[in-house]
């Protein structure tokens, strides 16, 4: 018991001065002045939905065109894992409630940040081949 208590008495002061290290991050590696590449990104970031829906979809017309049923289940599988991915990604966003960074900070951050948990999810998932 005392080492919990000796453990605890460390860890919650480090905690209380790192509650920001995100914000301390990405103040490190953030540029506030439009970069060539913005656009591009920018981009990326409006297609995640399409890849999201259209990467099972496509395993599964594909796995239906050549009847293979294993395709088929790799393309359910991916896509209850996104939509898995991508529901506790906004449940934890509408739960936290947290300002986003340029929202928060509107002198030093633009918006410039997007998500990637269900970009995440469809890189894991087992791809045919």
């Amino acid at each position: 018991m005392k080492k919990f208590i000796a453990i605890l008495l460390v860890l919650v002061p480090v905690s209380l001065s790192s509650q920001n290290i995100d914000v301390d991050i990405l103040k490190a590696i953030h540029s506030p002045e439009p970069l060539p590449s913005d656009d591009f990104f920018r981009f990326m970031s409006d297609a995640n939905f399409y890849v999201y829906v259209g990467t099972p979809v496509t395993m599964a017309v594909v796995g239906l065109a050549r009847k293979d049923n294993e395709l088929l289940r790799d393309a359910a599988a991916m896509a209850a894992g996104t939509a898995i991915a991508y529901g506790v990604a906004l449940g934890f966003k509408y739960t936290v409630k947290r300002d986003r960074p340029f929202v928060a900070y509107p002198d030093e951050f633009t918006d410039k940040t997007g998500h990637d948990s269900a970009e995440r999810s469809i890189m894991k998932s087992r791809l045919p081949g």
